[in-house]
């Protein structure tokens, strides 16, 4: 998929808001949740809010579909995931499972 963006997208690369670029990264919330589930299974409320996170860094959902996905508002997102980003400051750990869930998920931020 790297190739097919930097062909077709150049120096674009960064801009989510170019509509061909936010169809090509999608990735399904369900898949998201799931595995993050499987990896944080003793640990609810962090399997939450590592879901929410990863979903609004790298699913290229909008907030509204997160949202609704989590049963919360489009804010609430946003701010959920800068929570949890601020959370993972300093827990290498932590860091090390969010890395590996990007690994299996094949999430890339653009």
């Amino acid at each position: 998929m790297a190739d097919i963006r930097e062909k077709y997208l150049g120096k674009k690369k960064g801009k989510k808001e170019i509509p061909a670029l936010r169809q090509i990264r999608k990735t399904s919330l369900e898949a998201i949740i799931e595995a993050v589930g499987q990896e944080f299974k003793q640990q609810p409320e962090l399997a939450r809010k590592a879901a929410i996170h990863l979903s609004h860094r790298y699913s290229g959902r909008s907030l509204r579909e997160i949202g609704n996905m989590f049963g919360i508002g489009e804010s609430a997102v946003s701010q959920a995931s800068g929570r949890f980003n601020a959370e993972l400051q300093g827990r290498q750990t932590l860091n090390r499972r969010i890395e590996r869930l990007r690994k299996t998920l094949d999430l890339s931020k653009m």
